[in-house]
């Protein structure tokens, strides 16, 4: 799959090899594997938030190293796959005496000074999961420019809270002075005395690029499809995530949508199932592709950069997919 060391050690969440490669490798986290993948975004495919983190801050340093001023760092622009925060905000209803007393928080507590307010974005500006929407991209083709906008995302998971960050008490709270505190400030141990303590808990939420809408040319080319399906809550099921990103129901456009979709199909297995499993993928496939298609000297791209030719239907075992994943 040409994962660098830095991907691998990514796509496992494993934290400390991870700041070992980036902070005396100097490991660059702006290269790819052949799925042009960067360790962020196998990182953010399993919703290793606190690697994200890590990583994102990591490619902030070297693109102003590798690139001129003018090109501005975009995460959206760079990246296939993206996680997104909210903060749940709450602070200590009351001072607390030195005792046994366990503080209790609450929205309500909040003060005049948390400007945030109960939910906000990591920068905090106050915003509720409900005001998070996918992000529009341009269409070509279209006749106006309300129309020429549409969803080029869909989302992999539902809003869960953070468990990966290692400063967080068993239901993801991390307790701090104030709201605005940097991140190193905030500890996962509740208080047990003082007073003005506040709490906040990282909702996170995994969304990936729609690989269809992207031709040959690099640009952006129409879809004809429902764009309530990508809203649909996929967590934990990459069979149906890699059904969604296929769509083979609705036809291909051409062969360059068609070859975008079945790449985009097999990354999100590959991720699922978190190793170059070929039996999977191919299966896959089989099963998804037409009869016209088998046998054929059509060519799909697999796990491994491998390139190889559909079988036809009576030169495969009857074996389903989905049943062999579930084993």
């Amino acid at each position: 799959m040409g994962h660098t060391p830095l991907i691998n050690a990514a796509s496992k969440g494993d934290i400390a090899i991870v700041l070992y490669f980036l902070n005396h490798a100097r490991a660059n986290p702006l290269l790819k594997n052949t799925f042009s993948e960067m360790a962020y975004d196998v990182a953010a495919a399993n919703s290793e938030a606190y690697l994200c983190d890590i990583l994102q801050s990591s490619e902030k340093q070297w693109w102003k190293e590798e690139y001129s001023a003018d090109q501005i760092y975009d995460p959206l622009a760079i990246h296939s796959t993206v996680l997104l925060t909210v903060h749940e905000n709450q602070r200590a209803s009351s001072s607390f005496p030195l005792s046994l007393m366990t503080p209790k928080f609450s929205a309500s507590a909040l003060a005049q000074q948390d400007m945030c307010g109960p939910w906000s974005l990591p920068n905090g500006r106050p915003s509720t999961k409900d005001d998070v929407h996918l992000p529009l991209i341009a269409s070509s083709g279209a006749s106006n420019a309300r129309a020429n906008m549409q969803r080029g995302w869909f989302w992999l998971t539902e809003w869960v809270f953070d468990r990966t960050d290692p400063s967080i008490d068993s239901e993801g709270w991390q307790y701090g002075k104030s709201l605005t505190d940097a991140n190193q400030q905030w500890s996962g141990t509740p208080p047990t005395s003082g007073s003005n303590w506040v709490r906040r808990r990282k909702w996170i939420r995994v969304m990936k690029r729609r690989m269809d809408l992207v031709s040959n040319r690099g640009d952006v080319s129409e879809v004809d499809a429902s764009q309530s399906q990508f809203s649909q809550e996929l967590s934990g099921n990459y069979v149906k995530r890699a059904d969604l990103a296929l769509r083979p129901d609705e036809g291909f456009a051409d062969s360059a949508q068609e070859l975008a979709r079945y790449r985009q199909a097999i990354q999100i297995l590959l991720n699922g199932v978190k190793g170059s499993c070929i039996e999977t993928v191919s299966f896959y496939l089989i099963d998804r592709v037409s009869p016209a298609r088998r046998g054929t000297s059509r060519f799909y791209p697999a796990a491994g950069g491998r390139i190889w030719k559909l079988p036809a239907a009576g030169d495969i075992p009857t074996t389903n997919c989905i049943e062999l994943i579930r084993r």
